[in-house]
Formats: structure tokens, sequence, C-alpha cells
């Protein structure tokens, strides 16, 4: 689970409690995903959590586990904010009865505003942005006897201004979306004018580079 840390909070994006329902022919379990939350989320020492969209997954018959989940957020840290994404429908009625845990469209403080990525973004003042949405992976190819291509999450950040971040999925489940060959359809990107190829690509905490000089390298080996 790759977390960032941001003032006096954990940052995470796209949970997506619930999809492991769609691969339990895989063996994934939900309980077991749950206790694997828990047991990273329980070592971290802030006292805020925000999580920037899609804290579940629209599938019948996960909103026990989701409404557990939240329960057991709400006992661990003072305030969780959760800014909607689009598979968080009725995220109100889950959380109900959290008295610490708040539902926001978006969440801006300090000249940071956080947004799923989905939508186009609110009227308001920002010089940093965070978003999530899109699960950003990138291939890693290992060559030995065989070619092999595995892909690896990854954070994008643009250095522009406004300077923005767009994290990768929190869910292990989720590998991610190829940024070498996504189109970035997303509608803050285009509201902002900035193109996605100038964004820096960071995987393990490793400075990649920008995403056009990797496309340029992918595209001509």
């Amino acid at each position: 689970m790759i977390i960032k840390y941001w003032k006096d909070a954990a940052v995470l994006a796209d949970l997506h409690v619930g999809i492991e329902l769609d691969t339990s022919v895989l063996g994934a379990r939900l309980p077991v995903l749950l206790e694997r939350y828990v047991q990273v989320l329980d070592q971290v020492d802030t006292p805020r959590l925000i999580i920037v969209g899609d804290l579940k997954h629209e599938i019948l018959g996960a909103g026990k586990y989701v409404q557990r989940f939240c329960s057991w957020l709400a006992g661990k840290f003072e305030e969780v904010i959760i800014v909607k994404g689009n598979h968080d429908g009725k995220i109100e009625e889950v959380v109900q009865g959290c008295k610490n845990v708040r539902v926001v469209k978006y969440w801006l403080e300090d000249g940071t505003l956080f947004a799923h990525g989905h939508q186009r973004l609110p009227a308001v003042q920002f010089s940093r942005l965070v978003l999530g949405h899109i699960h950003p992976a990138i291939p890693l190819v290992l060559e030995e006897e065989i070619t092999i291509q595995e892909m690896i999450k990854c954070l994008l950040r643009y250095e522009g201004e406004p300077e923005i971040e767009i994290l990768p999925a929190a869910n292990p489940l989720i590998v991610g979306t190829n940024v070498i060959e996504f189109s970035f359809d997303l509608p803050p990107l285009k509201q902002l004018n900035v193109q996605p190829e100038y964004f820096t690509v960071y995987a393990e905490g490793v400075r990649l580079g920008k995403l056009q000089d990797l496309k340029n390298y992918v595209y001509k080996t």
C-alpha cells in the first residue's frame, strides 16, 4: 500500500474495498485484504487520514465490509476525510454513524486541493493539486533469456503551476493503467491545460524521468 504524508495527515487513493469480490476466482478474499489494510494503517502515526476517492468499489455484498472498515478507521484516526470518487456511490450512508468521518466532493487546505480526478475542479484558488482515479503504473522490462514485462505502480508529478501529483492505487490487486499508453483523458488536466507528457514518473521512490522521454524510449526500442 503506497501512502503519502502531508502535514499531519496520511494520504492515499483508490482502496476500492470490495473489488476483491470480483476476483474471488483468483483466491483473493475480502476479509484477508481488509486485515492487510488494518495492519498497514495501524502503523501510521498521524492523527488524520485523507482518502482521495474510491474508498469502495460498487459491487453487491461489499457494503458490510466497507462499513466495518470505516468504523475501524474512525477509531484509529481523529479525522478521516473521504473525497468522493466515481465508485463511492452512497458512501454517505455507509459512513453514517462514524462521527469523525467526513465525505466531501473535494478538500482544500492551505493551498492544496484534493480531488479524485473524474470531474472538473471547483472554482477555488490552489497552488497544489492531488489526484487519484487513473491508477498510474509503468511497465518494467526484464531481459534475461526471454523478455518479461511487469507493471509496477508509479506516482506522477507535474512540477509546474500548479504542482500536481497523481497517486497510484492503494489496493494491491489493482496493478494500474500503463501511463506509456494511456491517453490521460482527465477533466482536471484539460481544465488546467496541462499536458501529461510533462509529468515526471516516480516508482519505488526512484525518479525515472519525464513521461515524454520514457515514451520516446519505449517506442524507439
